[in-house]
């Protein structure tokens, strides 16, 4: 049984019997702590870091940085085996995921910029182009606010939707998705929710913030599967089709 991801557990490649066990003991354990969560207004650390241990953020990310290249099948099957026992918790859990998968359609650079020193980084992310941006030396500058950052507290990095100016004044700008480390943006502790009310979805706000050219991606290339990471076939899946 092969995926575009590699083997699943039959050929040996991925684990994900035990994953999916650790993921079934964890979602017992959210029984009893889904309202804890709902009223932290974000995921505990304990929790987030229960998850982290059951190996469901290796099960998409590369494996030069300690990853499975796995099924998105199987990792979207441990999400939904959480969102049983608390959907906050199930939500973060699926951005982590999701964006294993989006830094491997990075370049080699942009990876080892975030998983170089610890392979166990995560990723929050807010996709709708916001803020502002301005073309600078090898990148460009970002300030401005970008909204609903699920998982913020919890993570290291994000992923950001931006507007990159043309170089040519009959060219129009182009979206992007920039990578920023936690030390250069602010998070502001807005979420009040009814629902997913434990998500954490606060908003993070930068201030002339310089992003080199290679922790951009273009969303086209995303959206087409040729980002540098697409020579992998996991990486090169279109993003709206995941």
């Amino acid at each position: 049984m092969v995926s575009v991801g590699g083997s699943t557990e039959k050929s040996g490649a991925t684990p994900i019997g035990p994953i999916q066990r650790n993921i079934e003991e964890v979602a017992l354990a959210l029984v009893d702590r889904a309202r804890e969560v709902e009223l932290n207004r974000r995921i505990p650390d304990d929790i987030f870091e229960m998850v982290r241990a059951t190996g469901v953020y290796r099960i998409m990310q590369p494996t030069e940085f300690g990853g499975h290249q796995g099924n998105p099948v199987d990792a979207f099957d441990a999400i939904f085996e959480l969102a049983r026992s608390c959907p906050s918790t199930a939500w973060v859990t699926a951005v982590c995921v999701l964006h294993q998968w989006i830094m491997g359609c990075f370049s080699m650079a942009a990876q080892e910029d975030v998983w170089g020193e610890n392979d166990q980084v995560l990723l929050c992310g807010s996709y709708a182009p916001q803020g502002q941006t301005a073309r600078a030396e090898g990148g460009v500058r970002l300030s401005g606010v970008w909204e609903f950052v699920s998982g913020c507290d919890n993570t290291n990095w994000a992923l950001l939707g931006v507007m990159v100016p043309p170089e040519r004044e009959d060219e129009r700008p182009v979206p992007h998705f920039a990578l920023v480390p936690k030390a250069d943006y602010r998070i502001e502790d807005m979420w009040h929710a009814a629902g997913l009310a434990g998500s954490g979805s606060n908003n993070v706000h930068l201030d002339d913030v310089f992003v080199p050219e290679h922790r951009l991606v273009s969303l086209l290339s995303l959206t087409e599967g040729t980002s540098p990471g697409s020579k992998h076939p996991l990486y090169g899946v279109p993003l709206l089709s995941l």
